[in-house]
């Protein structure tokens, strides 16, 4: 699994958008699927084994 320096980047970018813990982001080793989470409801859908 190979990430592009831009999903890096998108994913910081995200997680500091906002207050503290408020964005988080989960990276799926397997897939390379990126998963975003937030306080509000416009979460990604988390697969089961993820522990938030």
């Amino acid at each position: 699994m190979a990430m592009d320096l831009s999903d890096i980047e998108d994913v910081f970018l995200y997680e500091s958008a906002g207050p503290l813990y408020q964005y988080s982001a989960f990276l799926d080793r397997d897939s390379g699927k990126i998963f975003y989470t937030s306080e509000s409801d416009d979460s990604d859908e988390l697969p089961e084994d993820v522990d938030v």
